[in-house]
């Protein structure tokens, strides 16, 4: 499947560029000013904006949704890919979605043209980095640090490494 995620890699390669990924929480600190934040990231020059849907325990750059799975449970799997289309999304990071249980959540984004992302970790074997490399459409989300994501003072040890490792097993673009 080559949907508007995919499109935009294939875009900036040609360009030879790489991709600015911004992600912001959806509806913080509220409503109006999310969509004043995603006007500028997108004058500011963003190739994909990652907006976060908050947990509590059509437009010209793509846009790529992030959920964890209970939300998108309680809401309707059916329902929130339909709604997904509907708003525009070309895709979804749903972090928590095991590549074992995803094939009905997967085909579910599929017949609604959405781009299913998933997610490495530094910590991931090379077996599970080629089957997540097989499964992610549109891009490789390639987590850089284990434990919890915050500001940092250099990059994380074995990052570029880590990136090397999950290139060679895949020639799909890699976010990080």
């Amino acid at each position: 499947m080559n949907g508007v995620v995919a499109e935009k890699f294939l875009e900036l390669k040609k360009r030879q560029e790489v991709a600015l990924i911004i992600y912001i929480t959806f509806g913080f600190p509220d409503m109006k000013r999310t969509m004043e934040y995603i006007d500028e990231i997108i004058r500011g020059g963003a190739d994909i904006i990652e907006l976060g849907v908050p947990f509590s325990d059509p437009i010209a750059i793509p846009i790529v949704l992030m959920s964890y799975l209970n939300p998108i449970i309680s809401y309707g799997r059916e329902r929130f890919f339909k709604d997904v289309k509907k708003a525009g999304i070309g895709g979804v990071i749903i972090p928590d979605l095991p590549i074992e249980e995803s094939k009905d959540w997967t085909a579910q984004a599929e017949d609604n043209g959405i781009e299913t992302i998933f997610l490495v970790a530094p910590t991931s074997t090379e077996q599970r980095i080629k089957e997540i490399a097989r499964s992610s459409q549109g891009f490789i989300y390639a987590v850089s640090v284990t434990g919890t994501t915050g500001m940092r003072q250099a990059l994380a040890p074995g990052l570029f490494e880590f990136i090397k490792k999950v290139r060679k097993n895949s020639d799909k673009p890699i976010a990080v």
